[in-house]
């Protein structure tokens, strides 16, 4: 699991994503790995599959 800020930023870049489908639902979904983002940005070892929380600070 990661830190809660962690989840926070990725989700936040998440938002802002033309490939995440039920943006306005807690189902958010994303349309390029088909995982549901919740529980995925809550996973220390997973990433953005077009790259997009490679810049994020892990702790």
């Amino acid at each position: 699991m990661t830190e809660p800020s962690l989840q926070i930023e990725r989700l936040k870049i998440c938002d802002e994503c033309i490939h995440v489908r039920l943006k306005e639902t807690l189902y958010k979904r994303c349309t390029e790995c088909g995982c549901f983002l919740r529980p995925k940005t809550k996973l220390f070892h997973q990433k953005c599959p077009i790259g997009k929380w490679d810049n994020l600070e892990k702790p």
